[in-house]
């Protein structure tokens, strides 16, 4: 039976490793011909707006290739790679809900930032956490707005997120980027 399983685990990894990997060559084109769109010049302002969402759709997308690709790596016992450089995490956070607004456009997102929030952060994956905390404080509490605080303190920088709906207890504690 162990035997059996790590054989099927080997080929389950084997599989979302070549899936994660073929995927990329559709949303390259998919990338491509949006960026085309943008470029032309000849689109108007809602067909410019909806080229910009597929662009950000396909950004989320590879996003999402790579998190399962990291998957597989860590599966096999091989690091997560982090991409860690200097950065505002405020821009990051901004630059997240940017993204939630354009798929819950009912819904009003709003960032504070308070102190200095340079640091030496991977940027996709603290924008996929602040994207992912602030989806799911309003879609799981069905509120229709959603805030999100980032503040210096010292040593250590605080991220909350809020809303008006019903709340969410999630407590992440000695999470390092």
């Amino acid at each position: 039976t162990r035997r059996f399983a790590d054989r099927a685990t080997r080929y389950s990894d084997r599989f979302l490793g070549i899936l994660a990997h073929d995927v990329r060559n559709p949303l390259h084109l998919i990338n491509l011909a949006a960026e085309h769109l943008l470029i032309d010049g000849a689109l108007e302002e809602t067909r410019i707006e909806n080229a910009s969402r597929i662009l950000r759709g396909v950004r989320r997308i590879e996003r999402l290739v790579n998190d399962l690709a990291v998957l597989v790596r860590h599966r096999v016992n091989q690091p997560v790679p982090l991409a860690k450089t200097n950065l505002d995490l405020g821009v990051i956070c901004e630059e997240a809900l940017e993204e939630a607004k354009a798929s819950h456009v009912d819904v009003v997102f709003e960032v504070q930032r308070r102190g200095d929030l340079t640091g030496i952060w991977d940027r996709e994956r603290l924008a996929e956490l602040v994207s992912n905390l602030a989806v799911n404080a309003v879609v799981h509490a069905s509120a229709k707005r959603g805030d999100l605080q980032v503040e210096d303190q010292g040593p250590f920088v605080i991220l909350k997120v809020t809303n008006q709906g019903s709340p969410i207890f999630c407590r992440y504690a000695g999470i390092y980027f």
